[in-house]
């Protein structure tokens, strides 16, 4: 039996299942990125975003929508397939050491 057989569904299968699993909670978490980096980057004496709320309002009526999501491509290029490896890197580096553990010692 090959050890990529043996536990469950392949590594493959977690690597696909973490990029989407990241690409969905990235989509959903990202306006709130984007507020916040503009609140910081922001900060000081005339500053033009002053609270969250404000941020978002006025976001939205200068941009749009598309406005909450600006720079969502590049960050999907970087997080998604990082997690994807480190998914993969994880399935595979446990299948090839659960035999070591498992066994019974001397």
């Amino acid at each position: 039996k090959k050890i990529c057989e043996s536990y469950g569904p392949g590594p493959i299968n977690s690597a696909v299942a973490a990029a989407g699993a990241k690409l969905i909670a990235t989509t959903v978490a990202y306006p709130h990125e984007v507020i916040r980096t503009r609140l910081r980057e922001t900060a000081g004496k005339d500053r033009k975003f002053k609270t969250f709320r404000q941020t978002v309002l006025l976001t939205v009526e200068e941009e749009g929508t598309r406005g909450l999501y600006r720079g969502l491509t590049a960050q999907l290029f970087r997080v998604v397939p990082n997690h994807a490896i480190m998914f993969l890197t994880f399935e595979v580096i446990l299948r090839m050491m659960r035999p070591m553990i498992l066994t019974d010692p001397p």
